[in-house]
């Protein structure tokens, strides 16, 4: 007989186990997660400003400019660099204020049937950089106009000039020559005038006076007088302390390069006959000593001129030594007006000429001011009207020319900004280089910031469906709200021809027919009236401009009248 298997607890060896229970159902309520909390959304700005940098830089830039014309102003070439920061501040100023910013717009999101709102960032410009270029064209251009109504810095203030009528000016000298007979002028932008009006100059029969130069000579407004110079006409310079040696550097390597044409070279650039220092007379100790009288001798009769600052003329290949100066005058050369043991007394020239002789340099421009030629005590008058006589060969059919382009300006001269302003002008259209670019320069620039013709905005059939409106009808509202009138007329004159098509039976629309069969239903309607009708919606048609809404509205009704002679019952 079998055994029965003994009970689990007995063969494990442990006592009876306690019956576990089934595991209770899942209960039908959702339990509800920990609250999460609350994240802090980061406060963005309302507008992200860029370019701040670059203006805070520009008139950073405008100060260091400023600062560095008033300490270099007339020591040669250093000025330049002063001009070359304030350029560079206008760039970065300009760069700046057309720099785009960004700001914070809502913009919707829809998902899942679900709209929330999200704040982003949008580029929006400051402002427009065609405004601010016509703004800067129209304050350069208008600037000389207003100078003048205020009259800063009145030219007939200005050191050397001819217009000059004080101690300062050169007013005596001017009015001494033309009461000799000789017909003056001034330049006040560039010598490019001289090439231009030949009939008022005369290149063979001109002399062309620069007294007291400080400002910056351009490498390219040389070339005017190296022609005067080749034509047989004459250059006179008057300095002391100034920027003539780098314009003749400048003559002197134009006639380099013409000499590698066949040309002839009378002048070398590197001779530079104005030396730097003053010439002084005594024991010195202030700027008196800087005055001394030499006596000078041009047509026969010795003159005895007063010199008040003269820098002396060293000894160059190129220049020869006319006039020099008397043996008791000492060389300044740190310019403190005092004897220094490195300052010692020597022969120093006052007057030279070019090897041609068609270049004479003096020392000293003061020698024509109106103090020193009216001083009685002195021949200072004498010798100017003697020194037009020899370059001239006392013809009085030569023109004598002043540059007052190139002389020191001081405080704001309407001359000053309209002689630039034609400077420029004549750079750009006598340039050899420039002058073929400057039609399409000015046509590039034109057709850049000129607006152009806004064109219809494309629009999806879709969104006209649910819009509830027809594309034509679309189309024709964005063309009058710009008041593009004439593309709206051209848009119903196309749905007129197609209605008249269709309720006229025109096998392709015509004019002549399409009358004939209108006069044929009212033979009282004026076909004079009604052909002109039909032409002026062809011209509109083709391009004419429409700008004024009567206009507009004068040619609907008649396109109007006409789809109501044509179906009277049917609405246009």
């Amino acid at each position: 007989m079998a055994r029965k298997a003994p009970p689990a607890h007995e063969r494990t060896g442990k006592g009876p186990q306690p019956q576990q229970k089934p595991p209770p159902p899942p209960s039908e309520k959702k339990v509800k997660p920990p609250p999460r909390k609350p994240v802090k959304e980061r406060k963005l700005p309302p507008i992200k400003k860029k370019g701040r940098g670059k203006i805070w830089a520009g008139i950073i830039f405008i100060i260091i400019g400023i600062v560095i014309l008033v300490a270099l102003w007339g020591q040669s070439f250093l000025p330049f660099i002063g001009i070359i920061f304030i350029l560079l501040a206008v760039y970065l100023i300009y760069k700046g204020l057309t720099d785009v910013d960004k700001v914070l717009v809502p913009l919707k999101i829809t998902r899942a049937g679900k709209t929330r709102t999200k704040m982003v960032y949008k580029p929006k410009k400051t402002l427009n950089k065609g405004v601010i270029l016509l703004l800067v064209v129209f304050i350069f251009f208008a600037l000389p106009i207003f100078l003048t109504l205020f009259q800063f810095g009145n030219v007939t203030d200005q050191p050397y000039s001819i217009f000059n009528e004080g101690d300062g000016g050169c007013s005596t000298f001017r009015e001494d020559i033309e009461t000799k007979g000789y017909e003056t002028s001034a330049i006040i932008s560039s010598y490019a005038e001289l090439r231009k009006f030949p009939e008022d100059y005369p290149l063979n029969r001109t002399v062309l006076f620069l007294i007291g130069p400080k400002a910056i000579f351009f490498p390219t407004g040389l070339i005017a007088i190296q022609q005067l110079l080749d034509s047989g006409g004459r250059l006179v310079i008057f300095q002391d302390m100034g920027t003539a040696n780098e314009g003749l550097l400048f003559l002197g390597l134009w006639e380099v390069i013409g000499s590698l044409f066949g040309g002839t070279m009378d002048m070398s650039p590197l001779d530079i006959p104005f030396q730097d220092g003053f010439l002084c007379e005594g024991a010195g100790g202030n700027e008196s000593c800087a005055a001394f009288t030499a006596t000078l001798n041009l047509m026969g009769s010795d003159r005895n001129v007063r010199f008040w600052t003269a820098s002396p003329l060293g000894a160059s290949p190129s220049f020869t030594i006319i006039e020099s100066a008397p043996g008791t005058v000492w060389l300044d050369l740190n310019k403190n007006f005092q004897q220094d043991p490195e300052d010692v007394s020597g022969s120093y020239g006052l007057i030279a000429a070019s090897g041609a002789g068609n270049i004479v340099v003096i020392s000293d421009p003061d020698i024509l001011t109106n103090k020193l030629m009216t001083e009685p005590a002195y021949d200072n008058q004498l010798f100017a009207s003697d020194l037009v006589d020899v370059i001239t060969g006392s013809d009085t059919t030569w023109k004598i020319v002043f540059d007052e382009a190139h002389q020191v300006k001081t405080g704001y001269s309407s001359a000053f900004y309209f002689g630039m302003i034609i400077a420029v002008e004549d750079f750009l259209l006598l340039s050899w280089f420039f002058a073929p670019l400057g039609p399409y320069l000015a046509f590039r620039i034109t057709k850049k910031f000129i607006p152009k013709a806004e064109k219809p905005m494309k629009v999806k059939l879709s969104q006209v469906k649910r819009e509830g409106e027809s594309l034509y009808a679309k189309r024709l509202n964005w063309f009058k709200r710009r008041r593009r009138y004439e593309k709206a007329l051209a848009l119903l004159y196309r749905r007129l021809r197609r209605s008249l098509e269709k309720t006229l039976d025109l096998k392709g629309f015509d004019v002549d027919e399409a009358v004939i069969r209108i006069l044929g239903n009212y033979p009282e309607v004026d076909e004079k009236r009604l052909r002109k009708a039909f032409e002026t919606f062809r011209e509109v048609e083709k391009g004419r401009r429409v700008i004024y809404e009567q206009e507009f509205l004068k040619i609907f009704l008649e396109m109007r009248w006409i789809s109501d002679l044509a179906a009277p019952k049917e609405h246009f």
